[in-house]
Parts: structure tokens; C-alpha cells; sequence
């Protein structure tokens, strides 16, 4: 109240500056002294009080994978991108481990929270399904639930579909998926994909799934095991392990884009150097994570029937 008195305001336009209420249109120069009133007074806005008052904390949770993932690139550029996205809102960010459940449930419980982004590639309802009866807004990133909340994912069936359209256009007939499950949703619809393309393109071309984790298993090196068969054409998850089969074809004497084609599917290791004429097909976990905070800034706004599940495109790039 004193600082309204002083600034010659309404208590709502004090508490708008000071809050940083988006949305609410307030002049420069009414900000200005409600800021120097503030200040005069040595007024900080008490937490507890402001929350209980507006039955808001400003405070999103951000449930990321357990620690022995969470910092891997592309996870981290996805935070990236929520926190780059928000920055022009009121909102602080509050990092919680899905490996720490009873933590984030009490966190949850006790109504910390405005929202939750939940990051993760596992193909498991678990996480999401343990907060939908606190009823807080919620929104999954790089997996697509089955409880009825908004997502952001990538589309990696069009990648399959773009690099076995790739493969087919080089005239390529004899093509290797080298990817793994690993209980991972994204592997798991490049696996689905790869095996509805199979059918697809009948017998014209050879299509194979190498699971290098079974491989490796076996007590091969992945690209001995290659050697097992005269493939034409690799599409590979993951650019460290393209850039591993692409310096083995290398050492038999093989150049890509002659003796065969291989297209990289990238997400966490993009900055890896692939020899020239290597499709790549890249995931952009930043611009996931900026999509992300759109749909909870909607949904925190009160419009979650706007709210759907967004799926965005790879950027293709060949290696010069």
C-alpha cells in the first residue's frame, strides 16, 4: 500500500510491475516509479504471501532423465531452448531428476509448481502418469504419451522415409538400418518405420536392421560384422557411429557416394565431422525445447484446448 501511496498508483499496477505480469500493459514511465517507490521503501515482495494471495508460484518444474542422461547434448539443448524461450516471462525454472520420484512428488504435493516440461525418450508413461492427479499443466518432450498431454517431438518417421527415399534415388539396393531399441521411443518409431517401408518398397531393395548393442553383445566390431554382407547403403542413428562405418568402408577402399551412400540420423552429436557427400538429417533439440515452453506458456495461460502435439521436421544437410 505504501508503495501505491507513493507512486501515486493502484495496488493491482504494483503488483503487475512487480511481478512482471505478462500481458498487462503498463507505461514507462508509471514503471519507472513504481520501481523507484520500491526501491525508496526497500520493498521486496514476500514469496509465500504473493502465492497465496495469487495461487501462483511462477515456478515450472523441469523433470529431466536421471543424471546418467540428463546432460547429454541434445537433452541439454533442449533446456537450452525452454529457458532461451521463456526469458521474456515471469517464470523461474526448477530442475527435478526423474531418478529422484519421491522428491518430484513432494515437490508436486505441496504445489511448488505452476507446470512441468518432462524431457525424455524413454517409452514409458511412468513419470507423467505419477503428476496428472496434482492437475498441473504438463507437456512431454521427445516422446509422445499416451495420457493425454501435449507433446513436442521430432518426426522420425519422415526422417526414415527421407533417407530410404535418398538410399532408393542413388540406386542403392542392399540397405542396412543401423540402429538400436533401447527402450528409447525415438528408435523405437525409426524401427517401426524402417520395417512399414520394408513392405513398401517389396523385394526391389534389401532392407536389414543392425542392432549394433547385439552386435557389440556378439563380440563383433560393428563394421566387421558390415562386412558379413555386400551393403550398399547404411542409414545410421547417431553421427559418431556414422562417422565410425563411414571410416571403415573408408580403409576397404570404398568411397561414399560410389561404392555406397550413407545418410547420418543426428540428435545429440551434431558437431561431428562426416567425410563429404554424407546425407545428414539433423534433430534440433534447442528448437524442440523453444516449442516446448510455447505450448506450457499457452497452457499456464488457461489454453489448453489450443494445445496439441507438435511434431518438427530434420534439417538435411550433405557434408561438403
Amino acid at each position: 500500500m505504501d508503495v501505491a501511496r507513493s507512486a501515486g498508483v493502484s495496488q493491482s499496477t504494483v503488483s503487475y510491475v512487480l511481478r512482471g505480469t505478462p500481458g498487462v500493459s503498463i507505461t514507462p514511465a508509471t514503471r519507472r516509479r513504481v520501481l523507484e517507490a520500491a526501491e525508496k521503501l526497500g520493498y521486496a515482495p514476500h514469496f509465500s504471501a504473493s502465492s497465496l494471495a495469487s495461487g501462483k508460484t511462477d515456478i515450472v518444474g523441469l523433470l529431466l532423465p536421471s543424471q546418467d542422461y540428463q546432460f547429454q547434448i541434445y537433452y541439454s539443448d533442449m533446456v537450452q531452448g525452454i529457458i532461451q524461450e521463456a526469458d521474456h516471462t515471469p517464470y523461474f525454472f526448477l530442475y527435478l531428476g526423474q531418478d529422484q520420484v519421491d522428491k518430484y512428488r513432494r515437490c508436486f504435493s505441496r504445489k511448488y509448481l505452476d507446470g512441468a516440461v518432462i524431457i525424455q525418450s524413454r517409452d514409458d508413461d511412468f513419470h507423467i502418469r505419477a503428476l496428472q492427479d496434482y492437475g498441473v499443466p504438463m507437456v512431454t518432450v521427445d516422446y509422445v504419451n499416451s495420457a493425454g498431454c501435449p507433446s513436442v517431438t521430432m518426426d522420425y518417421e519422415a526422417a526414415v522415409d527421407a533417407a530410404y527415399a535418398y538410399m532408393a534415388s542413388r540406386g542403392r539396393r542392399a540397405i542396412a538400418l543401423v540402429c538400436s531399441d533401447r527402450g528409447l521411443q525415438p528408435n523405437r518409431r525409426h524401427l517401426k518405420r524402417h520395417h512399414e517401408l520394408c513392405k513398401l518398397y517389396g523385394a526391389g531393395i534389401r532392407f536389414a536392421n543392425v542392432d549394433y548393442e547385439k552386435v557389440q553383445a556378439s563380440g563383433f566390431r560393428l563394421g566387421a560384422y558390415l562386412d558379413r554382407e555386400p551393403w550398399d547403403g547404411f542409414v545410421v542413428d547417431g553421427g559418431v557411429r556414422g562417422r565410425l562405418i563411414a571410416e571403415h568402408c573408408r580403409s576397404r577402399g570404398k568411397k561414399v557416394g560410389v561404392d555406397f551412400d550413407l545418410c547420418v540420423l543426428c540428435t545429440g552429436d551434431r558437431n561431428v565431422e562426416m567425410p563429404s557427400g554424407v546425407l545428414v538429417l539433423e534433430a534440433s533439440g534447442r528448437e524442440l525445447g523453444r516449442q516446448a515452453w510455447k505450448t506450457m506458456e499457452q497452457m499456464l495461460e488457461g489454453r489448453a484446448s489450443e494445445c496439441g502435439n507438435t511434431v518438427l521436421p530434420f534439417l538435411s544437410t550433405r557434408s561438403e
